[in-house]
């Protein structure tokens, strides 16, 4: 079986008023179902969750939808969240220039 190229945390943030989810590595239409699948299954303990892109090696735009369809998901549920997308300057270029920068 083949290991998986990405990764997802969650761990509580300094302040302890928001969890952070630590999403990073290949974000690309390859792992796309197996990452959906897995947020689905998280638990969060606060109202506040904060979306940390990191160490993104690929990002497609079916991976910047289940992000924002995981957003509505949470905020549907009372749960605020925020994005901090700490990308490449290449691929927040090219992310603005589609429209997405609403989105990360």
């Amino acid at each position: 079986m083949k290991s998986k190229t990405y990764n997802l945390k969650v761990r509580e943030s300094s302040d302890k008023k928001s969890d952070i989810l630590l999403v990073e590595g290949d974000l690309s239409l390859k792992n796309a179902v197996a990452l959906k699948k897995q947020l689905q299954t998280l638990k969060f303990r606060r109202n506040e969750v904060v979306i940390q892109l990191q160490n993104v090696e690929k990002i497609d735009i079916t991976t910047i939808q289940i992000i924002r369809s995981y957003r509505n998901y949470l905020n549907d549920k009372n749960i605020s969240t925020s994005v901090i997308p700490a990308l490449a300057p290449e691929t927040e270029k090219l992310i603005k220039n589609t429209g997405f920068e609403t989105t990360l």
